[in-house]
């Protein structure tokens, strides 16, 4: 109940959410460990694309390419987790 008044998600969301942010995780701690720095530093601390690229001394190109390789690592991920489960989270391509 206290999730509900602060957040305008049901209870199943929520729980949803939370078995999400539980992969994630996972995934961040092994098989995506090597973007795990990057996510927290990005996405945690909520430094732009620019900055980051400042504090490692990259240029934001570089910066750009490692997060289209995180974002298709992750994505693989959850296709496999769905594939595994039977089930479909993922949004179905648009068709032309």
């Amino acid at each position: 109940m206290k999730e509900k008044r602060f957040a305008a998600i049901t209870r199943s969301d929520f729980a949803k959410l939370k078995e999400d942010l539980q992969f994630l995780d996972n995934a961040l701690k092994t098989v995506l460990l090597e973007y795990q720095d990057y996510f927290r530093e990005r996405f945690v601390e909520g430094l732009s694309i620019r900055k980051y690229a400042e504090a490692h001394q990259l240029n934001r190109g570089s910066v750009d390419y490692m997060q289209k390789k995180f974002f298709s690592a992750l994505a693989r991920l959850l296709k496999e987790r769905d594939e595994a489960e039977g089930k479909c989270r993922l949004r179905k391509p648009a068709q032309n």
